[in-house]
């Protein structure tokens, strides 16, 4: 059983959807809990005859939360418990205290948030929290140290389990000049591209004000933007003070990712913080030269001056200095391209994270 906040529009979400279809295909009964909300990827999974709660969260805790999920567990009886991200973990631990046959317990950390803090309340709770656990994963290195300096869990507790993508679905040949005619795009446009929700932490304000340098020395270049959020109007009002307008293309939440990122020249991660972010590994599979802020999980991800470049955090000058570099070096920009698209299918598919992850399983239940 897979705990999550919801299976809505997100990385983690598509990848907990990806994971119960692939452990479905193994032969392993998967089935999911969202705290707040199925979401779409929820209901995709009921429709495919999986089994997918909807536990519907209120604010603060909530202990009629915890009675229907240890309901469901005592229902279900799942040999496995893998909640991904803190909260979902935190419900599982006080769902599952005390249960007679109590499943095996796997909590998988992503992201973070930036800045990090100790909180003390979950710190006290963690140090009894990692004795009903029976395996904690971190999706990158930087997850694996944030565990440990964060939310004081012992570093020999942690594995690190790379997040995998199917690569191959981002690296189909489409008609490039006609997808860039269906968004408004002339074929000889220079496209910087970036998908991902709307919000602080991922700082597409310092990416529209980069985008305004890159503006002044390359005529023809355009900033796509795919995904919705809380910020859209903030930066909508932003690239107008800008007099960008003409050159932004904010598309909103789209379900043609696969084909958007084939049109890109490159793409552009200015987040403050990520884990293992999955949209970077998506623009590598897709033969993509990738721009991004050298933060968490990202250096893990790329390799700096073999398949992009990274650049320190909020800087603008640099991040727009990396994007005009790569566009006027066309032959680099290919060599950057290939190289990240080989990486992916090497070091981050699917099936070997899902191989990883069906390894433990089998380990922990034959204890």
């Amino acid at each position: 059983m897979y705990i999550a906040h919801s299976l809505g529009i997100g990385g983690t979400e598509k990848l907990i959807y990806d994971m119960a279809e692939g452990m479905a295909e193994r032969g392993i009964e998967p089935m999911v809990c969202c705290l707040d909300r199925l979401g779409v990827w929820g209901e995709e999974l009921k429709k495919k005859g999986l089994k997918a709660f909807d536990l519907q969260r209120k604010a603060g805790i909530d202990t009629a939360l915890i009675k229907k999920m240890r309901r469901i567990i005592k229902d279900e009886r799942p040999d496995i418990l893998n909640p991904h991200q803190y909260t979902p973990y935190f419900y599982t631990i006080c769902s599952s205290f005390g249960l007679r046959d109590c499943p095996r317990i796997v909590f998988t950390e992503h992201g973070r948030f930036y800045p990090d803090k100790v909180r003390w309340k979950r710190v006290i709770f963690n140090q009894f929290a990692n004795m009903l656990t029976d395996e904690i994963i971190g999706v990158s290195k930087f997850s694996k140290k944030a565990l440990v300096d964060f939310e004081w869990f012992p570093a020999k507790r942690i594995k690190v389990i790379y997040n995998g993508i199917k690569a191959e679905n981002y690296s189909r040949d489409i008609d490039v000049a006609l997808k860039r005619r269906s968004i408004g795009l002339n074929p000889e446009d220079q496209v910087i591209g970036t998908v991902g929700r709307l919000c602080a932490e991922k700082n597409y304000k310092m990416l529209i004000r980069a985008f305004a340098e890159v503006a002044k020395e390359i005529k023809n270049a355009k900033l796509v933007i795919v995904g919705g959020g809380e910020l859209e109007g903030e930066l909508k009002n932003l690239t107008a003070q800008l007099r960008l307008s003409q050159s932004v293309l904010f598309l909103g939440f789209r379900q043609d990712v696969p084909e958007l990122l084939r049109i890109f020249d490159i793409f552009a991660l200015s987040s403050d913080s990520e884990g293992a972010s999955l949209v970077l590994l998506e623009a590598m599979a897709s033969g993509l030269s990738i721009v991004a802020t050298k933060v968490g999980g990202n250096p893990e991800l790329v390799v700096e001056g073999e398949t992009g470049i990274l650049v320190p955090r909020g800087d603008s000058y640099k991040f727009s200095e990396a994007i005009i570099d790569i566009l006027r070096d066309p032959e680099r920009k290919q060599k950057l391209g290939g190289l990240g698209r080989q990486r992916v299918f090497e070091e981050f598919n699917f099936r070997k994270m899902v191989d990883e992850y069906i390894g433990l399983y089998e380990k922990l239940l034959k204890k």
